[in-house]
């Protein structure tokens, strides 16, 4: 969990920080079922936030959704990827994107295929991958959306119930 200005590092190391009014505190998650993992993050809003990180949420809100659409069986890795930093480059936010898309999901939380500008993988049925961009502004805070999905035969589903929305 990471808050406030903290939220610029997507790997957020705990201090003694106290969740402030008015900024938004971002939840990394993840559980285990017998042996297979899931891996979750949301941003979430506490208090009024400023229009500059409801435009940051918005555009990482944009670039999950687009992205996630383009999850099924055959589609390059890196076509994903691409999804998500055209999208944030469209609101000026491509500098602030400082990782992949995401990653294969299953006995490990991090697996193949890498969801990355690298990778040349192509998305088969029945693995489990997540899509979480996300953009990072040092001294101001971040914004990451994370869901992890089944490819089907056809296309994906949500494993992650929990909704995106974030205010």
């Amino acid at each position: 969990m990471a808050s406030g200005p903290n939220g610029a590092y997507p790997h957020h190391v705990f201090t003694s920080r106290t969740i402030g009014r008015n900024e938004l505190v971002t939840i990394d998650v993840g559980a285990r079922y017998h042996l297979y993992c899931t891996d979750m993050t949301r941003t979430i809003a506490v208090g009024t936030i400023s229009k500059e990180l409801r435009d940051m949420a918005m555009a990482v809100l944009e670039a999950h959704r687009k992205a996630s659409s383009h999850v099924k069986p055959g589609v390059k890795a890196k076509d994903i990827d691409l999804v998500a930093r055209e999208v944030l480059s469209e609101y000026g936010y491509d500098k602030y994107y400082i990782h992949s898309t995401g990653h294969g999901v299953g006995i490990e939380v991090h697996e193949r295929p890498a969801i990355s500008p690298s990778s040349d993988e192509e998305l088969r049925p029945y693995e489990v991958v997540t899509i979480e961009p996300g953009v990072y502004i040092n001294g101001i805070g971040g914004v990451r959306i994370e869901d992890t999905l089944l490819i089907t035969e056809s296309g994906s589903r949500p494993i992650s119930k929990y909704p995106t929305e974030l205010f």
